[in-house]
């Protein structure tokens, strides 16, 4: 479904839930869809956002194969300090911080939205507050992504010097390394459970941010609601039986001890919001 509307400006209403639940199941949840134009949007710049990554990534495999000096790999160089020699990883934060920016602010929109719907209300000075707070999501969340794919390519690169010390390995071993590199960093499944993530992450994230704003003037609850079906996982199911509590419960999930969703990648639940 997704590569068949890629090349696509916008979608229908029609589209963008088919796509949405082709990759969240059928019953992904009904609040997505209350606002049509902004789930369209978000929809839209979801779709986006998978394409600049699969781009990234590419970028990041063909920077390591071609600027890591093997030579000094070979020789049992620190592989830290050997991708801290490539050009790429000056930009690299820096670059994916801009993905983020560029293709995040629909879901960031779409969820202030539904929260002040959720609460009834709306404040003059929440436009210039939430609007920072989105810059150092993005910031922060990009700085994680990298952080999280520098740890499985250093890892990747140390299993395979291990192996060739132990004299496990072929003499083409450096190619089978390229080979396990080109699986986890180009893979279209790796750019799209990071897009999912971070769509429900960014919408989620303005809803709490929205929280924390009006906080100040009111006392306000949430609740979990987690999708009924075999494939939700048993900790969504915990938080959603925790009904109405306070707006700063902590749910214990696979992310730890969370205010709000995700729960973990590609979560399909969501947290409502009311005054008390």
């Amino acid at each position: 479904m997704a590569k068949s509307i890629k090349k696509l400006k916008a979608l229908s209403f029609q589209q963008a839930v088919a796509y949405a639940k082709t990759r969240k199941g059928e019953d992904f949840q009904e609040r997505y869809f209350e606002d049509k134009e902004s789930f369209i949007a978000m929809m839209v710049s979801q779709i986006r956002m998978e394409k600049d990554l699969n781009k990234y990534f590419n970028d990041y495999y063909n920077a390591i194969v071609n600027e890591v000096n093997w030579n000094k790999y070979k020789a049992g160089a620190k592989v830290s300090d050997l991708l801290d020699e490539i050009p790429f990883m000056t930009s690299a934060d820096m670059r994916l911080e801009q993905i983020v920016l560029d293709n995040m602010i629909s879901a960031w929109t779409y969820g202030l939205n539904q929260t002040k719907k959720d609460l009834k209300q709306d404040h003059d000075g929440l436009n210039k507050f939430t609007t920072d707070k989105y810059y150092q999501l993005a910031k922060a969340h990009a700085k994680q992504i990298n952080k999280t794919t520098r740890k499985f390519v250093m890892d990747i690169l140390k299993n395979e010097r291990s192996l060739e010390e132990n004299k496990v390995k072929e003499e083409n071993s450096i190619d089978s390394m390229f080979s396990r590199l080109s699986d986890r960093l180009k893979s279209d499944a790796r750019a799209e459970s990071i897009t999912d993530t971070e769509t429900i992450s960014f919408f989620a994230g303005a809803g709490a941010v929205v929280i924390n704003f009006f906080s100040k003037f009111q006392k306000i609850k949430k609740r979990w609601l987690a999708v009924s079906d075999k494939r939700t996982c048993e900790r969504c199911r915990n938080a959603a039986s925790k009904g109405w509590v306070g707006k700063d419960f902590l749910y214990n999930v696979q992310f730890g001890l969370v205010k709000t969703n995700p729960a973990h990648g590609r979560c399909r639940c969501y947290v409502e919001y009311r005054t008390k």
